[in-house]
């Protein structure tokens, strides 16, 4: 078992490391566009564009190796962390019952199981990683054939085609589609995956021991600010195998196995054995009346702990994003030599600071009524 805090820690790493990439390549693309910008017949400015584009992507494609090679070893060994942490809670357990659990790295089962975990996440991240050279590449274009339309309609001047074009590369720029029609930005994409990857390796770690020791009950875990679905579930004791009726049947009960249930898709939830005689609670029913009731009000309206930390998370986002704006213009000026885009560019600029101070007000006056923490590394750029 992974406690919701460590694995609540474990996506924050790698927040962090894609974050870093994100930032290197708005600062690249933003650059990129005021090179081509500097072409002031507007058919050469397209041919630039397009020119810059091949060698843009080359460039994208190097810093993201860079990248690849700094995180792929701080996953892998997020992976065994939260391998050993995971065997060694469940361990105990075992040993208060009488059994005598091998170590992870002795495990020939579990290890195997860790290192297919490990490689398929992996493949995932890399993937994901990958489609921010062809996303950027792409709202470069796009971004640059915009400016080439405002200026040729008459809609635009070229200082301003060019500001609304780091703007547009900057906010199309990043971006993964899911099948279900759903964007996110690639560093959430990869949190998420990094974060469901070694939970729902840890999770079959614990399957295996489970099987070794013929050990039907389970224990889940429990956090405040749990989504609702989750709620109704978190902290029970279930029969994983549905032998002991007494119990709710685990895999029902808790939608473990599927996106939407115990172990999907960005959940922090685990589960540990449970011996019947033995065991006993870890989440007291008053602990987790605790989570549900707790409540704050922010503006005059009464919000549940979830629904105050789904409203933090939009605000670090609209933060971040004004913060991404202006790191693509702060770069673009330094590659700027035209003192009239300079200007235009700084005046963005000091257009953006003033929308980041005001969500930023907007932000801690929520964190001064609700008395959450803030979490600042979330909106940095």
């Amino acid at each position: 078992m992974i406690s919701p805090l460590i694995l609540g820690e474990i996506g924050d790493k790698v927040l962090k490391l894609q974050q870093k990439l994100d930032d290197s390549l708005i600062e690249m693309v933003a650059q990129e566009i005021v090179k081509a910008g500097k072409v002031t017949e507007l058919t050469q400015f397209r041919l630039e564009a397009l020119q810059n584009s091949g060698m843009l992507y080359e460039n994208i494609l190097s810093e993201i190796a860079k990248h690849t090679g700094k995180a792929a070893p701080e996953i892998q060994k997020m992976f065994l962390d939260a391998g050993f942490d995971s065997v060694q809670y469940d361990a105990a357990i075992y040993k208060a019952a009488g059994y005598d659990p091998i170590p992870l790295h002795m495990s020939p089962v579990a290890m195997e199981i860790l290192k297919a975990g490990l490689k398929k996440t992996g493949g995932l991240v890399e993937n994901l990683t990958k489609t921010t050279a062809l996303s950027t590449q792409t709202a470069y274009i796009n971004a640059c054939t915009l400016a080439e339309m405002q200026v040729t309609s008459g809609g635009v001047d070229y200082i301003t085609a060019i500001g609304n074009a780091i703007k547009s590369a900057i906010d199309d720029s990043s971006w993964v589609l899911y099948p279900s029609g759903s964007r996110a930005r690639v560093d959430v994409a990869v949190r998420r995956s990094v974060l469901t990857g070694i939970n729902q390796t840890s999770l079959k770690i614990s399957e295996s021991y489970l099987q070794e020791f013929n050990c039907d009950l389970v224990e889940t875990t429990a956090h405040g600010g749990a989504r609702p679905s989750h709620a109704v579930w978190q902290g029970s004791v279930c029969s994983f195998l549905g032998r002991n009726r007494s119990y709710p049947d685990f895999k029902n009960f808790t939608g473990y196995g599927t996106g939407d249930g115990l172990g999907g898709w960005g959940c922090r939830h685990s589960f540990f054995p449970y011996f019947e005689g033995i065991s006993r609670p870890a989440y007291s029913p008053k602990l987790l009346q605790g989570y549900e009731d707790r409540r704050v009000t922010y503006n005059g309206v009464e919000l549940s702990d979830y629904e105050a930390s789904q409203k933090q998370r939009a605000m670090e986002c609209a933060i971040r994003e004004v913060k991404r704006e202006l790191a693509g213009y702060y770069a673009a000026t330094k590659s700027a030599t035209n003192q009239e885009l300079i200007a235009g560019l700084k005046d963005r600029a000091t257009k953006a600071q003033a929308k980041r101070d005001r969500y930023e007000d907007k932000m801690r006056d929520f964190l001064s009524q609700t008395g959450r923490l803030r979490e600042s590394w979330r909106e940095s750029a």
